[in-house]
């Protein structure tokens, strides 16, 4: 089954390379790869010829996105900042990262109706004239170690 799942994963590699697109959750349809082409792709040592890339599911830029934002931590900011770097120093001669201040400050409010209970503690008019549950959210961000959020 891992042998099998390999094999798909990279027909769908070669799709996104492609620019075509692949679901990130594949049902029984979605699979392109069977028994026989997988013994063949393992006889020949190359490739099948696959349909693939229906139009449904994400483009490479979207698995990029995934990657990315889902596994976000110092290491990844760090690389971003030297690629930033060296693009920008082609262009201005001198610039370095560590004159400048990276900082993220963001504020969400979400607001959405009850579901269950008629009263709540934190129930406001909402926006059609029933209630709804606010919550605002805060985040704060920042490479440097002794950044204190506002």
């Amino acid at each position: 089954m891992a042998v099998w799942a390999l094999g798909e994963a990279l027909l769908d590699v070669r799709c996104l390379l492609e620019g075509k697109r692949v679901p990130v959750f594949k049902t029984g349809t979605d699979w392109k790869l069977d028994l026989a082409g997988l013994l063949e792709m393992g006889r020949s040592g190359s490739l099948t010829d696959g349909e693939g890339g229906n139009g449904s599911g994400t483009d490479y830029k979207g698995y990029l996105r995934i990657l990315i934002f889902g596994g976000y931590d110092t290491d990844l900011v760090y690389r971003m900042m030297d690629v930033m770097q060296i693009v920008t120093a082609e262009k201005q001669p001198g610039f370095t990262l560590a004159n400048c201040v990276c900082t993220v400050d963001a504020e969400a409010l979400v607001s959405g109706k009850h579901v269950f209970f008629s009263n709540g503690l934190w129930k406001s008019r909402g926006r059609e004239g029933g209630y709804a549950y606010d919550t605002r959210m805060a985040v704060a961000g920042s490479y440097l170690e002794d950044y204190k959020s506002p």
